[in-house]
């Protein structure tokens, strides 16, 4: 329901830009608000997960609106570049620095959910194996190097630079890596969430014989 309406209202968005330009800022705010719903729809479905130490987070809703909103600038940046210079249109950079503005903005509010959400679940000590299986055990690379290096910090290293982030090529790259960071993100959420050991009835311990509290 949620993906069919959206893809409703940005085809009725589409349609209105050509024909009924009076309609477009009513139906593009309907389209926004629409996608906040739906990408927090999409991030509770894991972060009501309680069995799964990884996804359990009341956080993960508002985390996924947020990696979503770098991704669409970041794509958004990209396919604008790449269109005006396939067709040989001239581009006013102002447009490009723009969403440089709103990309730096994002992935400073991605950067301030990933560390809410490490504090308090760091202050429980129910996830703190979980937490440091996180930053050491097998998925640890992807974490550190995909999720916190190519979705926070290097985007932001190059935005910052005074002078990689004042170019055009210097946005395009810095949206580039915040998209690859973004995979990196959707993967360290699936891979390693599924990887760490199920804890099938939270509260209670429970034993068999088939691969207890191993990583699969």
């Amino acid at each position: 329901f949620l993906y069919s309406g959206f893809l409703v209202l940005c085809l009725l968005y589409l349609w209105s830009m050509f024909s009924y330009k009076q309609f477009t800022k009513v139906v593009g705010s309907a389209a926004f608000a629409w996608r906040v719903i739906l990408t927090t729809g999409t991030g509770s479905i894991f972060g009501v997960i309680q069995a799964r130490d990884v996804f359990h987070s009341a956080i993960t809703g508002p985390m996924f609106v947020a990696v979503s909103l770098t991704s669409g600038t970041a794509l958004s940046t990209i396919l604008l570049v790449s269109t005006y210079r396939r067709t040989g249109r001239h581009m006013d950079e102002k447009l490009v620095f723009g969403l440089r503005n709103a990309l730096i903005f994002f992935t400073l509010l991605v950067g301030y959910l990933f560390v809410v959400e490490k504090f308090t679940k760091m202050y429980s000590p129910a996830f703190y194996d979980v937490e440091l299986w996180l930053f050491t055990g097998p998925w640890a690379k992807l974490y550190w190097f995909g999720v916190w290096g190519c979705c926070v910090i290097f985007p932001l290293m190059i935005l910052f630079n005074g002078r990689w982030g004042n170019t055009v090529h210097g946005v395009m790259a810095a949206s580039g890596i915040t998209v690859v960071g973004v995979f990196a993100f959707v993967a360290h959420v699936l891979l390693a969430g599924q990887s760490f050991p199920f804890d099938m009835f939270p509260g209670y311990q429970l034993s068999s014989v088939f691969l207890d509290g191993v990583d699969a």
